[in-house]
């Protein structure tokens, strides 16, 4: 039951939003991790 509970509540947040937000972290992560070994 905790399940559908969860999937439910995952459902109910939006698609588009939820891949927006996972592009943006990853847009965000890529840049700062590469810096580092690109300076030294």
């Amino acid at each position: 039951m905790v399940i559908n509970h969860v999937y439910s509540e995952r459902q109910v947040y939006p698609l588009n939003l939820y891949l927006r937000e996972m592009t943006t972290d990853k847009a965000v992560r890529r840049p700062s991790t590469g810096v580092g070994p690109s300076k030294t």
